[in-house]
């Protein structure tokens, strides 16, 4: 089929959709997330993102990344996908494409900074800092699939050559005589030619590309992985002034796009095969930077409870202290569970140790320090009897603050006459600071205090 049949196909096809619409918000929403999970994993994938095609799609549909993966892929993503998303609401509003938009969808893209691998002016490997948003103040190169290295325009004559670049557009787009997906197809082509960013040059030739599209009721040309030899070598011949196989490859694309998007407004199923596979790409390149937590072992539960437990249990036994002269009674007794020796914490058996405000440190430390076990949990109760000041019908009070261990999390937890005041789940990576464990005190002993003062009220 000849470049003008395409485009007639596309025309064609433009009129049924549009002679469909309005398309329920159900279907348009669906047919949205296939355009979404192809388009941010096949345009990451041909820059050579290293995530999987299901890696892709968890990380936009959980917001999670893959361990082992660098930082910049899920960067990549979580980039492009809020670009995606800033298209569609650029195109609702009918907003104009310039330069400050171009720089500011850079910025989308890239997230934040990184450094990239450069080279000095006399040959030399070096690193330097992507600049989001700002056109290059170094040259760079693109190596083709044969080893040789292509230069694009040099820094001082960028900003010149995308001035040019945009009053073309302009002036075409006035005009009307090119069709609006060649005008898109042009634009990638010279910008793509520019390269006037440090990084991310090629997704960004791509995203203009479908924002021009977009704008002109068009649907989103998705170029697909497998066809990254095709795409690149229809490249390298349109900067030789052989445009035909580039546009061509543009329109099958847009033809791709637009029969899916009828099949979805039909109400057909639009999914491949290897969606699934797409989105467990994108949910471990989410993954990506996030660190796997650390593992319980003595050394790290001795520490936790010197930092955390002991000064925690310090400020709330001195708080709690205050209330002591108001009863006839109190007492403070620590409760710890233990591992029997198992070093897996699997099937534990716990045993319980009792011991009294003036020497449960050391047993504990101890404890671990020379057997070297795990401790399960560990159980501060506070308990009061017969109020002094009530008068005739009296009343007592409790309340108690536990640490629980888990081999990759912790948590703490409070309660006040067997209601649950207080929940905290986290990893040992992240313990509480000094301002944290003052909430979690103050928080338990405000409870205790509101008990006295309803209970004196009652009396009066």
């Amino acid at each position: 089929m000849a470049l003008t049949d395409k485009l007639a196909r596309i025309d064609d096809l433009k009129n049924q959709i549009d002679a469909r619409r309005p398309i329920k918000p159900e279907q348009e929403r669906r047919i949205m997330d296939k355009f979404r999970l192809d388009w941010n994993y096949h345009s990451n994938a041909i820059e050579g993102n290293r995530l999987t095609l299901g890696e892709t799609r968890v990380l936009l549909l959980e917001g999670l990344t893959a361990h082992g993966k660098p930082l910049k892929d899920s960067l990549d993503i979580k980039g492009h996908n809020e670009v995606i998303n800033y298209l569609e609401a650029f195109v609702h509003k009918k907003e104009i494409l310039t330069e400050v938009t171009i720089r500011g969808l850079h910025k989308i893209l890239l997230h934040e900074p990184y450094q990239v691998e450069a080279r000095t002016p006399d040959g030399q490997s070096t690193t330097k800092w992507v600049k989001l948003g700002e056109y290059k103040t170094e040259p760079n190169f693109a190596q083709s699939p044969t080893g040789v290295e292509r230069p694009f325009i040099l820094p001082q004559d960028v900003p010149a050559r995308m001035h040019a670049l945009m009053q073309w557009f302009n002036t075409e787009c006035g005009k009307k005589e090119l069709h609006p997906l060649i005008i898109a197809a042009f634009f990638h082509h010279r910008f793509a030619q520019i390269h006037p960013f440090d990084d991310g040059n090629g997704r960004m030739a791509r995203i203009l590309m479908n924002l021009i599209a977009m704008q002109h009721g068009l649907q989103p040309v998705i170029i697909k992985t497998e066809r990254k030899e095709a795409y690149i070598s229809a490249l390298i011949k349109a900067d030789a002034g052989e445009t035909d196989e580039f546009l061509e490859l543009i329109a099958d694309e847009e033809i791709h796009s637009q029969e899916l998007f009828l099949r979805g407004a039909h109400g057909e199923d639009i999914s491949d095969l290897d969606d699934i596979d797409k989105q467990i790409t994108l949910l471990k390149q989410e993954l990506s930077n996030v660190a796997d937590p650390l593992i319980l072992t003595p050394k790290l539960q001795t520490e936790f409870i010197l930092n955390t437990v002991i000064p925690c249990l310090n400020k709330l036994s001195k708080k709690l202290g205050q209330f002591d002269e108001l009863y006839n009674e109190n007492s403070f007794v620590v409760n710890v569970a233990m591992w029997n020796s198992s070093p897996t914490l699997y099937f534990p058996s716990p045993q319980t140790i009792g011991f009294n405000k003036d020497n449960y440190i050391i047993p504990i430390l101890n404890r671990i320090k020379m057997q070297e076990i795990l401790i399960s949990s560990i159980e501060a109760q506070f308990s009061w009897q017969g109020f002094k000041k009530a008068g005739v019908n009296t009343f007592s009070d409790r309340c108690e603050l536990t640490f629980r261990f888990q081999s990759q999390q912790y948590s703490i937890s409070s309660n006040h006459a067997g209601n649950s005041i207080l929940n905290y789940n986290n990893i040992y990576q992240n313990v509480p600071d000094e301002e944290q464990i003052l909430k979690i005190v103050n928080k338990l002993v405000e409870v205790c205090l509101k008990h006295i003062q309803d209970q004196v009220k009652l009396k009066k």
